[in-house]
């Protein structure tokens, strides 16, 4: 069987206001306890694994996921997960999961790098398109996709906010394809942001598996069962602390450990989803370039960069922006594979060239301004526009940055950017291709948390300056924003 599927397997989904109300309450009970849980590590037992119960299983950076061994009957979160599982999938499988001792039951803890709205600007999706289009910046091994129920959307104060009911189809990795079949998950996926019981404001997503008669596994595949829910809270500027808890059964023959490390595999790809929150935003800011026109090339006839002013030579090659079209040098080109899903659902990664000021117009612009203006219902528009505008005006009064108000201007879906308008003076022997690994590897050399983490300080320690007064406040803040980024340009643009 090819994936994806050309069409989808199953009728329209239909639910009663009763029906829908029921899964929120799920939901909520869900959340409940994943917080009072997430709390309890925190306070009670200040972030440390028991690890006489919990079997260290992935890592990656900072995130670590443990598998559940020996007899968790005192686990009342995870024996409530099992019951809810139970409340809402069916249950067709030879033992009752309250019968296991560990399985497939998972903890991951720790902290990845990156921005919280980025993180859930990649995270949300609300049509097939973008749940293929997060999976090809995010490995999370699904090869099918499908959007079947819209339970309640976004609002002004919770941009990011989708639950909804989706069906996806994992593939066994590598050579295990070859024998063992594909698992499809018929779940609740919800995004969204909340407040702690203290004040604090942190995020969820939720996979919770649940049964609906006219979605049946079609042939050939094994229906899987999970139940799973993440907390996400901003620690500091460029770290996202991460809580997930975790239950997952594969079906069929498929022994525990495989199904664990398979299921594991998945959730620790969410690492990703930062760098997929930023190549999201530059596509959606390519595509506001293109609903206005694409402008002619600035400073074509030059015989310098643009940007760092040096003459073009054998090793630093004459290129052009695709977003300002300005001419520069490959030594200030970053170049990033911008996801695109063709009608066909034929998914293709165009290497479109940035320059570094609009790499660094795309780290300042806040992705819950594109998320009100692009997931808010229209007739709410107003609002955000002005919200959006006064925000994002304070980036563009440097010289060499533009502001990025001229991306806000224009809300709703956009024209698809396709490879046809791309640079065609781009030499991919002189240029290198940004990768998340890339990513990762400044920031090990010369992490930015630690950056910001100075700025905060001196803004703190330099109080004095405001005298009080909001506009100075501001004034500094945006400041410190703009050298931030440009260390985070010459970041990105070093290895070149």
């Amino acid at each position: 069987m090819k994936f994806p599927l050309p069409r989808s397997p199953f009728p329209p989904v239909h639910l009663s206001p009763v029906q829908e109300q029921q899964y929120e309450h799920l939901i909520q009970a869900l959340l409940d306890q994943t917080v009072s849980e997430y709390q309890s590590f925190v306070h009670v037992r200040n972030r440390v694994v028991d690890l006489t119960k919990w079997k260290h299983l992935k890592s990656r950076e900072s995130m670590h996921v443990f598998r559940a061994f020996g007899d968790h009957s005192d686990d009342q979160l995870l024996n409530s997960q099992e019951l809810l599982l139970d409340a809402s999938s069916s249950s067709s499988l030879p033992i009752s999961r309250m019968k296991m001792k560990g399985g497939s039951r998972l903890l991951g803890v720790g902290s990845i790098v990156g921005n919280l709205n980025d993180f859930l600007y990649c995270a949300v999706t609300h049509t097939e398109d973008e749940m293929q289009t997060r999976t090809s910046y995010v490995p999370d091994e699904c090869v099918d996709w499908r959007f079947l129920y819209k339970l309640s959307g976004p609002t002004h104060d919770n941009p990011f906010k989708i639950h909804s009911i989706k069906y996806h189809v994992k593939a066994a990795p590598g050579a295990t394809s070859y024998l063992v079949r594909p698992r499809d998950f018929l779940m609740l996926d919800c995004v969204g942001q909340m407040n702690l019981p203290n004040g604090e404001r942190v995020a969820y997503i939720i996979y919770h598996s649940v049964d609906l008669p006219e979605c049946e596994p079609p042939g050939g595949m094994v229906r899987g069962q999970i139940s799973c829910c993440y907390i996400l809270r901003q620690r500091t500027a460029n770290s996202i602390e991460v809580y997930m808890r975790s239950i997952c059964e594969m079906g069929g023959n498929v022994n525990d450990a495989m199904a664990a490390t398979s299921i594991a595999n998945a959730l620790i790809s969410h690492w990703k989803m930062p760098w997929g929150g930023q190549n999201r935003k530059l596509a959606w800011m390519l595509k506001q370039q293109r609903k206005r026109g694409t402008p002619e090339v600035r400073g074509a006839k030059s015989d310098h960069c643009q940007l760092c002013r040096k003459s073009y030579s054998l090793m630093r090659a004459a290129t052009c922006c695709e977003l300002c079209r300005k001419k520069v040098c490959t030594s200030c080109l970053t170049v990033r594979k911008i996801s695109h899903v063709r009608p066909a659902r034929e998914l293709v990664q165009i290497s479109t060239g940035f320059c570094k000021n609009c790499i660094t117009e795309s780290l300042l612009l806040d992705a819950s301004e594109i998320a009100i203006q692009e997931f808010v219902a229209k007739g709410d528009t107003h609002r955000s526009m002005s919200t959006v505008n006064s925000s994002v005006s304070s980036y563009g009064s440097s010289e060499g940055i533009r502001s990025p108000r001229s991306f806000s201007q224009a809300s709703g879906d956009s024209d698809v950017w396709s490879g046809s308008s791309r640079s065609q003076q781009i030499d991919p022997s002189i240029i290198h291709i940004e990768t998340d690994e890339d990513r990762e590897r400044q920031y090990q050399h010369n992490p930015l948390i630690s950056v910001r983490t100075s700025v905060e300080d001196t803004i703190a320690n330099q109080s004095f300056l405001t005298n009080g007064d909001p506009n100075n406040t501001k004034l500094l803040m945006q400041m410190n924003n703009l050298r931030l980024a440009a260390e985070q340009s010459r970041q990105a643009t070093k290895g070149n």
